[in-house]
């Protein structure tokens, strides 16, 4: 009787612990729904960039001679036309020198004339058997000279002459002066730079893309109105910018643009 009893408390004890090992339905986990859709082409990628209005052409402005600078008729910003003057040189040592020039010239002239006077007349004595025909040919040789003389001097007085035209800087074409680097009394030497001149009849847009990106071929300017301006790439830099290690585009406007893009100006592209 006794086994019975334990045999049938046994019984109990693993009816429960099975019982107890199976979670209630209300705590398994719900089963998980997924929402299909259906996957449709978002079209070419849009990249916007910054970038600044620049000059197709920008001339740096330089004097063909050294000097001091002795005055300035520009700003930056200033708007000029052709032949209008920027810079003006000292030209007190170039007028010594062209007048210089020009006094060796007349001296070159003066002997040459002499010269010229004395053989024309050795050469009707010649004929009389008074002159030698070496004594004509001195004086023939000495000629030759004295003409010589006159090339060089009169090359010399040119010189002189081109350099003191030199001294006036003009523009040589119309356009917005983007940058003034010298001041009145500082001394430049011949080809540096002294201003920026940019035409401001064909603009671009100057783009600095990030390294890795790929320049789009063409694109658009949004304009205040609404409108969109059009632009294609002209240019691209053959290698990244050292410190940024950027690349720089440029985009040529297509077609007529607002007066309101000026030169400077910040555009989204």
């Amino acid at each position: 009787m006794r086994c019975m009893l334990t045999l049938f408390i046994s019984l109990l004890i693993l009816s429960g612990c099975q019982q107890s090992s199976e979670p209630p339905p209300e705590a398994r986990a719900p089963i998980p729904w997924v929402k299909t859709v259906e996957l449709k082409d978002a079209g070419p990628t849009t990249h916007r960039f910054s970038g600044t209005l620049r000059g197709r052409h920008e001339v740096p402005q330089a004097f063909q001679i050294a000097g001091r600078i002795q005055h300035r008729y520009i700003d930056a910003g200033q708007r000029v036309e052709k032949g209008d003057l920027l810079f003006k040189l000292d030209t007190r040592d170039l007028v010594a020198t062209a007048e210089g020039a020009a006094a060796d010239l007349k001296r070159a002239e003066a002997a040459l004339a002499i010269t010229t006077n004395e053989l024309q007349r050795q050469q009707q004595l010649v004929g009389r058997q008074f002159v030698s025909e070496q004594t004509l040919q001195r004086l023939e040789l000495a000629e030759r000279e004295a003409r010589s003389q006159v090339q060089t001097a009169s090359a010399r007085n040119q010189q002189a002459q081109n350099a003191l035209g030199y001294a006036e800087l003009k523009a040589a074409h119309a356009g917005v002066v983007t940058e003034v680097i010298v001041e009145p009394g500082q001394v430049v030497g011949v080809g540096q730079t002294l201003a920026v001149l940019a035409e401001d009849q064909s603009l671009e847009v100057e783009v600095f893309l990030p390294e890795g990106s790929s320049p789009p071929r063409r694109g658009y300017v949004p304009l205040p109105n609404g409108e969109q301006l059009a632009v294609s790439l002209r240019e691209i830099a053959g290698a990244a910018d050292p410190a940024s290690r950027s690349w720089r585009a440029r985009y040529s406007l297509e077609g007529p643009y607002p007066s309101s893009l000026t030169l400077g100006s910040v555009v989204s592209v």
